[in-house]
C-alpha cells in the first residue's frame, strides 16, 4: 500500500465516499455511524440522484433517530482537516 500524500482529486472522492455512507447509515439507522460521519465531515446537505438530502431521506423512511442525529446541534468547527496533507497545505 502506498503511503504518498493523498492528491486534490483524490480527497474529493473521500468525501463523497462519506455522503454515500451517510446515506446507507441512515438507511440501517445506525445513529452512532451518522454521528460519527457527520464529525468527520459528510456534507449532510449533499444530495442523492433523486435530489433527496439526507434529512430528507431520513424522513421519508421513518428513521425518527436519524432525524434526530441529523438535527443535533454541530459545534461550529467540528471538522480540522489535518495540515500535512496536500490538500491542507495547498490553501494556507
Amino acid at each position: 500500500m502506498s503511503n504518498k500524500s493523498q492528491s486534490p482529486s483524490s480527497a474529493v472522492s473521500i468525501m463523497e465516499k462519506r455522503c454515500i455512507d451517510l446515506f446507507t447509515a441512515i438507511c440501517d439507522g445506525d445513529v452512532e455511524c451518522i454521528k460519527r460521519l457527520l464529525r468527520s465531515g459528510a456534507d449532510q446537505c449533499a444530495r442523492n440522484y433523486k435530489g433527496e438530502t439526507s434529512l430528507d431521506v431520513a424522513v421519508k423512511l421513518g428513521k425518527c433517530s436519524a432525524v434526530l442525529a441529523l438535527l443535533e446541534p454541530k459545534p461550529a468547527h467540528s471538522f480540522t482537516p489535518n495540515p500535512k496533507t496536500e490538500l491542507a497545505q495547498s490553501v494556507s
